[in-house]
């Protein structure tokens, strides 16, 4: 799997996942879902590092649980109604 290796190839990764997020967000054409979900998904274990987590902000968050994506190790919870 691909990773980032130093701070400078992190921030871009940041960058252009932001971007692809956002572009999903405001055009929720299926390419630009799919090019955002790809990027997410190609790095895994980035998605792990608290920076990156925490750079990449809820909403942003939030649009990629809704698409699936959670990173490695972090806590899914089901939505359990009785």
């Amino acid at each position: 799997m691909p990773r980032p290796q130093d701070g400078m190839v992190a921030e871009e990764l940041l960058l252009r996942l932001r971007f692809a997020i956002d572009t999903a967000i405001a055009h929720p054409q299926e390419p630009n879902i799919q090019m955002a979900c790809a990027i997410a998904n190609g790095y895994p274990v980035a998605l792990r590092s608290n920076t990156l987590r925490y750079r990449l902000g809820r909403k942003r968050w939030e649009w990629l649980n809704q698409h699936g994506i959670y990173p490695i190790g972090g806590q899914i919870t089901p939505d359990i109604t009785t």
